[in-house]
């Protein structure tokens, strides 16, 4: 059914379609009736394809060129089918998707790739409908994006790769030494990258490649040593509870390189000092932390061996080795407090100190705030007699 284009500016326009009988997999044509409901004009052609993805997101947000073979993930719900084929065309690349084999894989695109499930037993694929292909990106362009170009179904010949709308992001940007920055106004991270000069550039954000996202200001990185760089971030300036991604412009203003998703994240912590480093296993054990900004009544707080980003409405039921149920945070004077229930952990493990700063509220997800605490078996420490070996 048409629609209105809706201007958003002056040369820019938007247009909201209803796709749900749409066919997946399809490329379809826009066209355009540009005197609407007029008669002198009708609808031509104008020029784009448009594909039908089947996925909804992705969890691989950057490859890098050390290794030959990576696995790329995608959401593809129960859309995917082992018939489904994947391949990454760099994103300059003028014919974006539409050709099948004319390109040799290496620095412009991967091979095709057969696509299958993730198995449920890999932690980061507890979330039903992630699919996966393998690429090999060593000889990809450091600091180039590339697009993730989808095959529904092979078998079917009236179906070709399309655009799936998701960049890949080749990056050179590894080892960060923090996951998580205070809400003051110089925050350094450092980290290990093998392509960036003193003109490369950094910052946090929401989403890397768009205007409107939420925004912490980095700056020029400094060379540390040869390979390990550092970047200053002005937390004070981000939102405090927010997992940003860390985003780097390899060139800087210098060449054409985009910006582009390195695929670590950094959380602007509310958490400024951990009180709490070691707890018993068991019920109500007290972690106590100082925290300077964002912290509130709805807070929610859990341990795990991995902070869980895709959920956003502060609740964790599931206890076992790996993690605790989320508890509220319950102010303490100027501190507050979690009463964890440490029983289902395991002795002698450090698990990371989660925290979501706005609990039901759908702002804020967990965050791994980069507090660790111990669970032990000892419960006192007496000193040695004199003269004890």
């Amino acid at each position: 059914k048409a629609a209105h284009l809706v201007p958003t500016g002056q040369k820019t326009f938007t247009l909201t379609l209803n796709t749900t009988d749409l066919q997946l997999g399809r490329h379809y044509r826009l066209c355009v009736d540009l005197d609407g409901l007029d008669l002198t004009l009708g609808f031509a052609d104008a020029g784009f394809d448009v594909y039908t993805t089947p996925t909804s997101g992705q969890i691989t947000r950057a490859v890098s060129v050390s290794n030959e073979n990576q696995d790329v993930q995608v959401l593809c719900g129960g859309r995917c089918m082992p018939s489904s084929h994947a391949r990454l065309v760099q994103a300059a690349y003028e014919s974006g998707c539409n050709d099948w084999g004319v390109l040799t894989p290496g620095r412009e695109v991967s091979r095709v790739a057969p696509m299958h499930e993730a198995p449920l037993v890999d932690r980061t694929a507890i979330r039903s409908g992630i699919w996966m292909f393998t690429v090999n990106s060593s000889n990809f362009i450091v600091g180039e994006n590339y697009r993730v170009c989808i095959l529904l179904d092979r078998l079917q010949t009236n179906l070709r790769l399309g655009d799936s709308g998701m960049l890949i992001y080749v990056s050179p940007a590894s080892n960060p030494s923090a996951r998580a920055i205070n809400s003051v106004p110089e925050e350094t991270i450092t980290l290990r990258c093998t392509a960036c000069t003193s003109f490369s550039e950094s910052y946090l954000s929401t989403d890397c490649l768009s205007t409107s996202a939420l925004t912490v200001p980095g700056g020029r990185f400094e060379e540390v040593v040869p390979n390990q760089w550092k970047v200053s971030l002005s937390g004070h300036l981000g939102s405090a509870g927010i997992d940003y991604r860390l985003c780097l412009d390899l060139d800087g203003a210098l060449s054409p390189l985009p910006i582009g998703d390195t695929g670590l994240n950094v959380y602007l912590r509310g958490i400024m000092r951990q009180h709490t480093q070691g707890v018993l296993r068991g019920t109500n054990q007290t972690v106590a932390m100082a925290c300077s900004v964002g912290c509130n009544t709805a807070s929610m707080a859990y341990l795990s061996t991995v902070c869980d980003g895709s959920i956003n409405n502060g609740t964790v039921t599931v206890a076992n080795a790996s993690q605790t149920r989320s508890v509220p945070l319950i102010q303490n004077g100027t501190d507050w407090v979690a009463l964890v229930n440490t029983s289902s952990l395991a002795n002698g493990y450090n698990y990371r100190l989660c925290t979501d700063l706005d609990g039901t509220g759908s702002m804020n997800a967990f965050g791994d705030t980069d507090f660790l605490v111990y669970v032990s078996t000892v419960t006192a420490a007496a000193p040695l007699p004199t003269g004890a070996q």
